[in-house]
């Protein structure tokens, strides 16, 4: 079950254009499809104005093409996949599905080189250990609804720490992280 953040759920009611959310996935092979989707009908019965289709890419060739050409011109490469697409009037944010998990690597043990079996290396597993998603859809979506970019503004010259000053650790680069996301 999937609990959306009131600030999220603020978002979402303060939404008043349609937003089409297009998921072009492979969804054979995306570790964390199910999640997103649960996500995204959450967000969808939150405001029916959120309207969200999958487009299998693998699956539906055609339908994918159509996705690529309409949006031909946020597409990095031909080769972009699992991706996340946000379309309110025409004003487009593509989210790349691998952004959505943070990974980490844990230690599996020690594996024999197979040129050399006498050295061994190490071998490592990528670990999900947090999924972000209701964090970027909701920027998505926020971002979407203000097309003019929200401003902050932080005044300097008075004797206070610097935003980009690491050396204190008074909490400002903590404060810069969260006005730049």
């Amino acid at each position: 079950q999937v609990q959306l953040s009131s600030r999220t759920l603020a978002v979402l009611r303060s939404l008043t254009n349609r937003v089409d959310v297009t998921l072009y996935y492979d969804r054979r092979k995306a570790d964390f499809y199910p999640d997103i989707v649960a996500l995204l009908n959450e967000y969808s019965a939150a405001n029916p104005k959120i309207f969200v289709r999958t487009v299998d890419y693998v699956l539906d060739p055609g339908e994918a093409e159509k996705v690529k050409e309409k949006y031909r011109q946020f597409f990095s490469s031909q080769s972009d996949k699992d991706l996340v697409i946000f379309d309110c009037a025409g004003r487009v944010k593509i989210f790349p599905g691998a952004a959505l998990t943070t990974y980490q690597p844990k230690f599996i043990g020690l594996q024999a080189k197979p040129d050399n079996p006498q050295q061994k290396e190490m071998e490592f597993e990528r670990r999900p250990v947090s999924f972000n998603g209701e964090l970027a859809f909701t920027s998505m979506l926020l971002a979407l609804a203000n097309p003019q970019p929200l401003l902050a503004y932080f005044l300097q010259g008075h004797g206070e720490p610097s935003l980009t000053d690491f050396k204190n650790d008074v909490g400002y680069q903590k404060f810069a992280a969260v006005l730049q996301q």
